[in-house]
């Protein structure tokens, strides 16, 4: 596990234990530093990580912005996404995701589809009664890095109030004969258990490879294909078809799964590419986060709106734009500590937006196109 991880919860349970025992401002002092290691994290952490770590983040700033004393932080307990270095264990990790599609930024056309096709057949069954129409369950979203696959994978499980079970390839495969297989059975049983269950695959190309030659790849291969088609036979059993079993799969390398796994009946029922943000979308984000300020507080130059912001940041992931307004922020604190001015302004940006690398180009955006069109 990453020692930063490590840190970060060693300060949520001091947090806890200062709560506990009255001393409130042990607690917040306790509350603020995880605050500020999980935006570290999220600084160094890539793709849809990154934006988990950020919206992990956010919330914790926004406890300790509402620190009262009488509430407890947000705790978080988990492997290192980050590094992929998670130990193994017998136990999925699964939760009741409270996001939903208002905390999605953009998307309305993306959010209306996957509504209509997958979130209302859950949420509203009478309205399907009658008609012919199959009860999918596999949908698959792909796109490039950072644009909010695993945020997305999450409302929709806060959609249909489901539990939230993340799984990849170092949650599930095993180098002992036969360890592979019983993991999949083990997490598959854990859904099955619930009345409404999301079980979502992340980095598919690495758990399930095209021309995998590795006998753990073949191992999970084949107990995955079989577990699904049991998913399969679950909703034609009259006990349980009233329930809702969702398998999501997320990746940024479609090209690299096995085909197998993309037709219908599997995750192929519902292909939604989740791409970077238009101008619309990052206007909206841009200004939802300035609104975030406190300008009591802070004083915000004129020249920053959500409209300049947003025409110099096109080709951006939503992850990389929250990390170039925490860059900003961070620069405007350390100009701050010497000149005794909370400012922030646009060359703070400025500054941000030329220290990323992380610039998706529009036209790279055809690579995913052209895959879909021909697989």
């Amino acid at each position: 596990m990453n020692t930063k991880i490590k840190e970060f919860e060693n300060h949520i349970n001091a947090s806890n234990r200062s709560l506990r025992l009255g001393d409130k401002s042990r607690a917040k002092h306790h509350l603020k530093q995880a605050t500020r290691l999980m935006y570290e994290l999220a600084y160094e952490a890539q793709g849809d990580v990154k934006e988990t770590y950020f919206a992990r983040a956010e919330k914790l700033y926004h406890a300790l912005s509402n620190f009262d004393g009488e509430s407890k932080p947000p705790s978080y307990s988990y492997e290192d996404e980050t590094e992929g270095e998670s130990e193994s264990n017998d136990t999925a990790r699964i939760q009741t995701s409270n996001i939903t599609f208002d905390d999605i930024i953009g998307m309305n056309e993306l959010k209306q589809q996957i509504t209509q096709s997958i979130i209302k057949p859950v949420t509203n069954p009478n309205l399907f009664k009658g008609y012919n129409t199959p009860k999918d369950h596999g949908i698959f979203l792909y796109g490039p890095p950072g644009t909010g696959k695993t945020m997305m994978a999450a409302a929709i499980a806060g959609e249909v109030d489901a539990h939230f079970m993340t799984l990849n390839a170092s949650d599930i495969l095993d180098k002992w004969q036969g360890e592979t297989e019983k993991r999949i059975q083990s997490f598959f049983a854990e859904a099955r258990s619930y009345t409404r269950c999301v079980m979502f695959f992340d980095e598919m190309d690495a758990l399930m490879p095209k021309d995998s030659t590795s006998s753990g790849a073949k191992q999970a291969r084949s107990e995955l294909l079989a577990q699904i088609q049991g998913v399969n036979q679950y909703f034609k059993n009259p006990q349980t078809s009233s329930d809702t079993l969702l398998l999501i799969g997320a990746t940024n390398k479609p090209w690299d799964i096995d085909p197998a796994f993309l037709r219908e009946g599997r995750f192929g029922d519902h292909r939604i590419y989740v791409g970077v943000p238009g101008y619309e979308g990052r206007k909206t984000l841009f200004e939802k986060l300035l609104n975030t300020l406190d300008t009591k507080e802070i004083i915000i130059d004129n020249t920053l709106s959500g409209d300049e912001l947003a025409k110099q940041s096109e080709g951006l992931s939503p992850a990389t734009i929250k990390a170039i307004f925490h860059k900003a922020q961070h620069r405007s604190i350390t100009r701050a500590e010497s000149t005794n001015e909370k400012r922030l302004t646009f060359e703070d940006f400025k500054a941000a937006f030329n220290n990323t690398d992380d610039v998706y180009e529009i036209d790279k955006e055809q690579v995913f196109h052209d895959w879909n069109q021909t697989n």
